[in-house]
């Protein structure tokens, strides 16, 4: 398993919250809190990252932060979002940036175990067509 680098780094209303093997980017915007939580395992070339809870506008930078490195590095990268309760567009940018950051280094990100409704929002912006879904 490998961790973030910051754990437990304070920006704006935002925290790291490390619970286990699991770590959390949680928000606390407008009176809700908002949370991404991730796991990261590699096996060989393949790094798969489990990510949990709402993908919106306020943690798209913190995934983009946690999957573009291992994309940069030239590695496969496994996205599990059976966990994913929402995503917003932002969300969805952040998948079509995938792809298209690792058709630039010669590699594939797969996004795999899409939950319910994560597929019913890639389904409606016909993105089946374009991304790597199993």
């Amino acid at each position: 398993l490998i961790e973030s680098k910051k754990l437990s780094e304070e920006k704006k209303n935002k925290i790291w919250v490390k619970r286990g093997k699991q770590t959390s980017w949680e928000s606390f915007g407008n009176g809700k809190k908002i949370f991404m939580s991730y796991k990261i395992a590699e096996e060989g070339n393949i790094t798969t990252i489990h990510l949990d809870g709402e993908i919106d506008m306020d943690v798209v930078e913190k995934a983009k932060e946690v999957i573009f490195p291992h994309i940069d590095s030239g590695k496969e990268v496994h996205l599990n979002l059976s966990q994913v309760q929402y995503m917003d567009s932002s969300g969805i940018s952040v998948l079509i940036e995938s792809h298209q950051k690792a058709l630039e280094k010669n590699t594939k990100v797969i996004i795999k175990d899409v939950s319910k409704s994560v597929l019913k929002v890639i389904m409606m912006a016909k993105l089946e067509q374009i991304l790597n879904l199993e």
